[in-house]
């Protein structure tokens, strides 16, 4: 599928992003509009968060806990006025934050249908996701689970901790927009994990699910 790499110029006026096509053969540069996406929290607080102690506990733990259920965050989104471009679908990634740590991007979900509304627990919003940490005498990352691998171990989460929700569009012509490029980090061992990166991966444009206690 042919792919377009924004360069993102933000026209607040139009409240769209804009990019130059490839296939342009103008000296000045074909410009589309393509619509922003600024998601939004729910407006219900317990939904707003990953509480730390019920999102960390063991499955054996959890039951032990005054309220023994995992925490819920929700968000939902919509795409602005669609002037240059048709999007099919808007897809919607997950990557786990440590401090100015990312690791690998999963995709969260596919979404076609807006506004768009995202609920997931502790547990499913942690499935799939991998940190990067630093074992003893090692110069480059590792990458870590970061649910537990028994019923009694803990998942490994801390206060501070971050999951980043970000987005990519699926025109109707096929097409992707690529909105956080991935780039390579370099992990002990040989291997590469790919992260995202560019501006788009900080708020408007993206949605931190904090892990903290309130």
């Amino acid at each position: 599928m042919k792919k377009l790499i924004l360069g993102f110029l933000l026209v607040s006026a139009l409240g769209s992003l804009s990019c130059c096509k490839e296939s342009s053969k103008i000296p000045a540069p074909a410009v589309t509009s393509v619509p922003l996406i600024f998601p939004k929290v729910s407006a219900d607080v317990e939904k707003s968060y990953f509480n730390t102690t019920r999102a960390a506990a063991s499955i054996a733990n959890l039951a032990r806990l005054p309220d023994p259920t995992r925490p819920v965050f929700e968000f939902s989104f919509d795409i602005q006025d669609q002037r240059d471009v048709k999007i099919r679908a808007v897809e919607v990634y997950k990557s786990f934050q440590r401090g100015i740590n990312i690791g690998p991007r999963v995709l969260q979900g596919s979404y076609s249908t807006f506004p768009a509304k995202v609920s997931l627990n502790s547990q499913e919003a942690l499935t799939g996701l991998q940190r990067l940490f630093f074992a003893t005498g090692e110069a480059l990352p590792s990458l870590r689970n970061l649910l537990g691998a028994t019923p009694t171990s803990p998942n490994e989460v801390l206060t501070g901790d971050l999951i980043v929700f970000t987005f990519e569009y699926v025109l109707e012509d096929g097409s992707r927009v690529i909105l956080t490029p991935l780039s390579d980090v370099k992990l002990a061992g040989g291997a590469t994990a790919k992260v995202i990166s560019g501006t788009q991966i900080n708020p408007p444009y993206a949605l931190y699910a904090k892990f903290t206690v309130l």
